[in-house]
């Protein structure tokens, strides 16, 4: 705690500008191009230690968030019932944020930031309040999300809980 984590990920998504030095990413442009943070960050999700909270129903809010990223219409609706369903988040679908539990608060938060399939993703804490078998469930979806062959992602993640971590 009190290391800078959060601070590094700001940096790392283009939330904060370094002082000094730079960050590179090798993927998303050519050895010797600036880096393009436009096109960073249209690539990446985010995944804050403090969730926000949110109105309407979850289903709503990842039919939104899919839209305001560029999918409409079938490609929409294909997006949010894929990712509710490879979540399980079938049975909250109608559920307000005060309904949900702290896991399944990060359960959404999860769908909403890979919704629309982006190519990075970077996470703080998400373990911190989930039970020990939410922990397990949680970081499979993420280690069988990061090896898909159709849509792989590169995943950046913090946690304190280093063995439920390097298990998978």
């Amino acid at each position: 705690n009190g290391n800078g984590k959060t601070t590094f990920f700001k940096l790392l998504i283009g939330q904060m500008a370094a002082q000094s030095g730079s960050i590179e990413f090798p993927y998303f442009h050519q050895e010797g191009e600036l880096t393009d943070w436009t096109k960073i960050k249209a690539m990446t999700s985010y995944v804050p230690q403090d969730l926000l909270s949110w109105r309407g129903t979850l289903q709503g809010n990842l039919h939104l968030e899919a839209s305001n990223r560029g999918l409409t219409g079938k490609e929409n609706t294909w997006a949010v019932e894929y990712i509710i369903h490879r979540l399980g988040l079938l049975p909250h679908l109608n559920k307000q944020w005060s309904d949900l539990s702290g896991g399944y608060k990060m359960r959404f938060a999860l769908a909403k930031a890979l919704v629309w399939n982006p190519k990075f993703l970077v996470i703080d804490e998400p373990l911190a309040n989930l039970d020990v078998e939410a922990q397990a469930r949680f970081l499979n979806d993420i280690r069988h999300m990061s090896r898909n062959l159709k849509n792989p992602i590169s995943v950046v993640l913090s946690s304190q809980h280093l063995y439920e971590v390097e298990a998978v």
